[in-house]
């Protein structure tokens, strides 16, 4: 018999780092074979539980996910100011959407740049547990960065990334409970 080592997921674990924080659990450790993806997020995540309340700066480089879970997770964590960038090509990725659902809930975010780009200045605030709409989507993860805040998402479409996204909050509230 013979074991098979697969890589870890990047979707699973960056699901999993963005639920640890949103419930002020300890982050698991990250290796140096994980994608950059996984330890740009386990990074930042580390930065925002250590600031003093400082305006903190965190270059995501290419890191969507992360600029988008980040986004929403920065939205609702009261007294932090973060401003969140990246590469230049980061810059031109659209986020308008995400960023509206957010502003909805009473969110404090401003593009410092181009509207509807990164970079975005954002000032945590506690937001409104209200439904969002949010139809046809350009990212699921805009979807899964709001679900894993506890925002109920209502949306046309389905995809595996959003069901996967449920199975983790799921699996972590059992654990929780």
């Amino acid at each position: 018999m013979h074991n098979i080592s697969l890589p870890i997921s990047k979707s699973i674990m960056n699901r999993l780092l963005l639920l640890q924080a949103v419930h002020s659990l300890p982050l698991t450790d990250t290796s140096n074979d994980m994608a950059d993806d996984i330890k740009t997020l386990h990074y930042a995540l580390t930065l925002i539980a250590a600031n003093d309340s400082q305006l903190l700066t965190l270059d995501l480089n290419n890191c969507g996910t992360a600029m988008r879970f980040l986004t929403a997770y920065c939205a609702q964590k009261e007294g932090l100011q973060v401003l969140l960038t990246g590469s230049p090509r980061m810059q031109q990725r659209p986020i308008r959407q995400l960023v509206e659902a957010l502003q909805t809930l009473g969110a404090d975010i401003s593009y410092t740049n181009r509207q509807g780009f990164p970079p975005l200045l954002v000032k945590g605030k506690q937001l409104t547990k209200q439904a969002i709409t949010l139809p046809d989507p350009k990212s699921t993860q805009f979807v899964s960065a709001l679900m894993m805040i506890g925002v109920e998402v209502k949306t046309n479409i389905h995809s595996p990334y959003i069901d996967l996204t449920q199975y983790c909050i799921d699996h972590l509230n059992t654990l929780l409970l």
